[in-house]
Order: C-alpha cells, then sequence, then structure tokens
C-alpha cells in the first residue's frame, strides 16, 4: 500500500505541472505551447489512470488475503467446535471414560469413516492367498455372492439387528446366528455388538435395543471374526439375504478379513413364490402366518428361530411342488 501512496504524489505533481502549462499558454499564447499543453494534458491523464489501476489492485489483493485468512480461521474454528462437541457428548454419556478411552475411541471412529470413505470411491487390492500376490477387486465384486436355488436341510440362519439400513453409514449392534442339521437345531451365535456410537431413538423404537444394553460388548472388528469361524462353509439362510450379506461382507472388508464367496438362500424370494395369502412377506407378517406370534420381532435371535420355520415350510412346499405325491 505503501507503494501506491508514494505514487500518488507524483500524479499530483503532474496536475500541477498541467496548471501551470495552461497559465504559460495563456500569458504566452503560440503554438509551441499549445502543443506543450496538449502533451502535459496526455501525460496527466495517463499517470492518473495508471495510479487509479493500481491502487484498485492493491486492494483487491489486501481484501482477498483477508478474507482468505478470515474463512481458514473459521474453517478451523468450526472443526475445533465440532470435535468438541463429540468429546463433551461422550464424556456425558459415559462420565467414567478415561483419557485414553476417549482418544481410542475417536481415533477408531474416523478410521472407520476414512475406510468407508475410500471403499466408496476406489478399487481396493486384496490378497487372497491362492489367487496372484495383489488381485484387484471393487467393492462390488467383494460384496458378491451366490444365490442357490437348490433347498437343503442342512443350513445356518443369519440375522443383524442394525443402526440403520446402509452399511456406509450403519453399525451392527446384534447378531444371531443358528446352525441347523436335518432341520434340527444343533447350535447357536448371539451377541450384542458395540457400534461406538449412539443408537438413534427411532432404532430403539423398533428393535427395542438400547445405549445401555450394548455398552461394554465386543466391538465388530472382534466379533467379525468369531462370527466367520462359526458360519465356515455352511449354506446361509437369510430374509431379505442381500441386507444381511451387505452386513456381512462390509464389515469383513473393513475389518481385514479375507473374502469367501458364500452361498445363500433367501426366504423373502422363497415366501413370494410359496405363499400368497398374506398381505405382504415382511418376517412379522409372515410370523403370524406361521402361528410363531411368541416370538419378538427384531430380535437376532428370535428372527432366526422365525426364518428358520419359514424356510421349512417353504422346502415342503417346494417338495409337493415338484412330487405331488410327496405328503
Amino acid at each position: 500500500m505503501e507503494k501506491w501512496k508514494n505514487r500518488r504524489w507524483v500524479v499530483i505533481a503532474w496536475y500541477f505541472l498541467f496548471l501551470f502549462s495552461i497559465l504559460f499558454f495563456l500569458v504566452v499564447p503560440s503554438t509551441f505551447t499549445f502543443i506543450f499543453l496538449l502533451i502535459i494534458a496526455i501525460l496527466t491523464i495517463s499517470a492518473h489512470k495508471s495510479y487509479k489501476k493500481a491502487n484498485q489492485k492493491s486492494k483487491y489483493k489486501y481484501a482477498t488475503a483477508n478474507t482468505k485468512t478470515f474463512i481458514n480461521v473459521n474453517q478451523k474454528n468450526k472443526e475445533q467446535t465440532d470435535l468438541e462437541k463429540r468429546i463433551q457428548a461422550e464424556i456425558i454419556a459415559n462420565p467414567n471414560i478415561t483419557e485414553e478411552e476417549l482418544k481410542e475411541k475417536i481415533v477408531k471412529e474416523e478410521k472407520e469413516k476414512i475406510a468407508s470413505e475410500i471403499l466408496k470411491n476406489i478399487k481396493i487390492e486384496i490378497n487372497y492367498g491362492k489367487s496372484t500376490p495383489k488381485e484387484s477387486q471393487s467393492k462390488i465384486d467383494y460384496l458378491s455372492y451366490s444365490k442357490i436355488r437348490k433347498l437343503t436341510p442342512d443350513f445356518i440362519v443369519l440375522d443383524f439387528e442394525t443402526t440403520g439400513l446402509s452399511p456406509d453409514d450403519s453399525k451392527i449392534i446384534q447378531i444371531g446366528a443358528v446352525r441347523y442339521r436335518n432341520f434340527e437345531k444343533v447350535e447357536e451365535f448371539l451377541t450384542y455388538v458395540d457400534p461406538l456410537i449412539e443408537i438413534p431413538k427411532h432404532i430403539t423404537q423398533i428393535n427395542g435395543i438400547t445405549n445401555d444394553m450394548v455398552k461394554g460388548a465386543p466391538t465388530i472388528d472382534i466379533v467379525i471374526h468369531d462370527l466367520i469361524n462359526f458360519l465356515k462353509d455352511d449354506v446361509i439362510v437369510a430374509h431379505n439375504a442381500p441386507f444381511d450379506m451387505k452386513f456381512l461382507l462390509t464389515n469383513m472388508m473393513l475389518n481385514g478379513v479375507e473374502y469367501k464367496k458364500y452361498k445363500v438362500i433367501d426366504t423373502l424370494s422363497l415366501a413370494r413364490k410359496y405363499i400368497d395369502c398374506t398381505k405382504n412377506h415382511k418376517l412379522e407378517t409372515l410370523k403370524s402366518f406361521l402361528r410363531l406370534n411368541h416370538l419378538s420381532s427384531h430380535d437376532a435371535l428370535h428372527d432366526c428361530y422365525v426364518t428358520a420355520e419359514l424356510y421349512k415350510y417353504c422346502y415342503e412346499k417346494s417338495l409337493i411342488k415338484s412330487n405331488p405325491t410327496h405328503v
């Protein structure tokens, strides 16, 4: 700015020279003094325009620099405010949490958020062991599974209760799995999962699972390995299988579990094929159809029981359809 203040005195000097040339022309009117007056006038106007343009540019740069500084400070303050709000909310929810536990929890949440964003936009490389060392696979490939048509009496029923509908922004809060051999229950897997976030109130109203119920439960990075060991290579049966499989495979991917292409049977598709007397094919509606109202809805284990009975019903219907003499 000081540079353009100095230039202003130069412009003023040109104006004084211009006034002097006017007086000179009035005192000694001639062709020479007239030409001299015109030259001084042109140079004065040019100096004035140059000063004005340079002054405006200087002011713009100054204003832009101040604006950028203001925006950066505001963004920084906003980030600090958001982080402070999260820390305050966490301390209120868990008054006994230590500084180390709080730090670990926030870091874990941020890592999961970053991982989710990366998986949305780029292809990841996974080493499958038996395949090539670096096999590029998209998220879509990783989330694939085999939909089988041949029904089997040996299977595992799987059900998740979650904080929302998409594994990209929702967490698993309860897992239920039941192994059947010849339609006889032989083994169960049931656990709550700490989602490391607050469970939305409308979700609690649906499944009855509260923040206190999942507090202290193992987190998904631990539970997912136990679940995979339980599933083994069994055929998975689920009601609205794409929902459960998406949560299963996404959490496997996020926690570094080796990809496995599971064989899956969807009882929603079977119900639509073999049951045509209900108003819809929601599991809760079919529970009433099968007279299993003593079981709870939106409870992972009880939903597994209902799904198993539904699968058995459809299995028997398929046998009758393929062999009408079968009783």
